[in-house]
C-alpha cells in the first residue's frame, strides 16, 4: 500500500562483493531497514559499471564477475 505524503529516498551504491561478517552487505542493510520498519527498499544489480578505481566490472556471458555494482534504494516518509 502506498502511503500518501512527502517522502525521502536514499540511494546507496556498493560492490556486490562487500561483506559484513561474511554476509553480503546489501542483505545486512535490507535486514536493518526491515527491522526499523522502513516503508520500502530494493536492491538492483548492475550489468556493467566502474568506480573510483576506474576498473570495469561486467556481467557478460563469457565473464563471470562477482563484483558487479549494486544499488540499494530506500524510501520512507520524511
Amino acid at each position: 500500500m502506498i502511503k500518501p505524503g512527502p517522502a525521502k529516498k536514499l540511494s546507496i551504491y556498493l560492490d556486490e562483493s562487500y561483506r559484513i561478517q561474511g554476509k553480503p552487505a546489501y542483505e545486512v542493510l535490507l535486514d536493518i531497514f526491515f527491522k526499523r520498519k522502513i516503508s520500502g527498499a530494493s536492491v538492483f544489480r548492475g550489468v556493467e559499471g566502474y568506480g573510483s578505481e576506474r576498473v570495469f566490472h561486467t556481467a557478460k556471458i563469457l565473464e563471470l564477475s562477482t563484483s558487479l555494482p549494486v544499488k540499494i534504494e530506500v524510501v520512507d516518509r520524511r
